[in-house]
């Protein structure tokens, strides 16, 4: 499996895929291990190309509301980009609607994140339409509907070796760690979650998590404990076998 995982070939095992499925599993079963099957992959990228598109199709009228309103509010231009590392730590520009002005003063001091963002930028973020412009990204293939947000490369860096693992699949729009708490989870517990998510990913759970934010959306975020937790206890024997397998390399 190491060895697998060395050249770049996504591997999981049976246990997880059965458990990810409502099935179960054996003392015989825990041993075994199979190669992620390029169907999924191929399948997940079809359905990215399929929904990436009829989103910028059919709500292209919104787009266009969003944009109108962004710039009678907030001002000119109504998109921003930045550069974050993707797939393999391949960089991309990453699109989004802008929800702040430009840096101002107040008072004779410069405005705070917080007094740069109206109410029309609340609202967006809220209701997560600031994100909608991801879609070209995803369509581009730059990005997934469903995987691990993708963050700033200082994030990546500071996060070290689990930081490298996390960037083994394409980073998503909504994820794990989004549905399970998003912004009231502190960075160790989301990135638990986006291991976790890398770990057990399947057809059915990206499904679950699509069901999941349209939840999030109406409802507002909720804190998972139980998935937190399962995170964060599937993360510790990860650590400590990480640097039992530097020293076995070293010595061999």
């Amino acid at each position: 499996m190491a060895t697998a995982r060395g050249r770049g070939i996504p591997v999981e095992q049976l246990p997880d895929l059965l458990r990810l499925h409502g099935g179960a599993t054996d003392e015989f079963g825990a041993a075994i291990a199979l190669v992620s099957g390029g169907s999924y992959r191929r399948t997940k990228r079809l359905a990215d190309v399929v929904a990436s598109a009829a989103v910028l199709v059919f709500l292209s009228p919104l787009l266009l509301v969003i944009a109108c309103l962004i710039a009678l509010r907030i001002g000119l231009p109504v998109v921003f980009h930045q550069v974050r590392p993707g797939q393999d730590m391949r960089a991309f520009r990453l699109y989004k609607f802008r929800t702040m002005r430009d840096v101002g003063t107040r008072d004779g001091r410069v405005e705070t994140d917080a007094e740069r963002t109206p109410a029309v930028g609340l609202l967006l973020r809220r209701l997560r339409v600031d994100e909608l412009l991801q879609f070209w990204n995803v369509l581009r293939g730059d990005m997934t509907i469903i995987g691990p947000r993708p963050l700033l490369m200082q994030d990546i860096l500071r996060f070290g070796d689990e930081g490298m693992e996390r960037c083994r699949v394409r980073p998503g729009i909504t994820g794990w760690a989004q549905v399970n708490g998003g912004h009231r989870l502190g960075p160790k517990e989301k990135l638990a979650l986006d291991l976790w998510y890398v770990e057990h990913a399947g057809l059915a759970l990206d499904l679950r998590i699509v069901l999941m934010t349209l939840r999030m959306m109406l409802l507002g975020e909720r804190v998972n404990r139980d998935a937190i937790d399962a995170a964060l206890a599937e993360a510790e024997p990860a650590k400590k076998a990480a640097p039992e397998a530097a020293v076995a390399r070293s010595v061999a």
